[in-house]
């Protein structure tokens, strides 16, 4: 059975896209994963062992949280 109309309503105006726009998402997704890539690059060049190419665990999970933030972002 389909959904009445005060259903439908109702389930169009929960989504996200609906509720900001697509533009706001959109703007909000690209500052979310600059800052993302920024803060990955700051940790990489700052904690980075260049010369045998390690890194302090600590570093290694902060560089991974912020992937996994600029994945979200997409």
């Amino acid at each position: 059975m389909p959904p009445t109309r005060p259903q439908q309503e109702k389930a169009e105006k929960s989504c996200l896209w609906c509720r900001f726009g697509r533009k706001a998402l959109l703007i909000q997704g690209g500052i979310q994963m600059t800052i993302c890539q920024i803060v990955t690059a700051v940790i990489l060049a700052t904690k980075m062992d260049k010369a045998t190419g390690t890194m302090p665990a600590g570093a290694g999970k902060a560089v991974l949280a912020f992937i996994c933030l600029f994945v979200a972002g997409m």
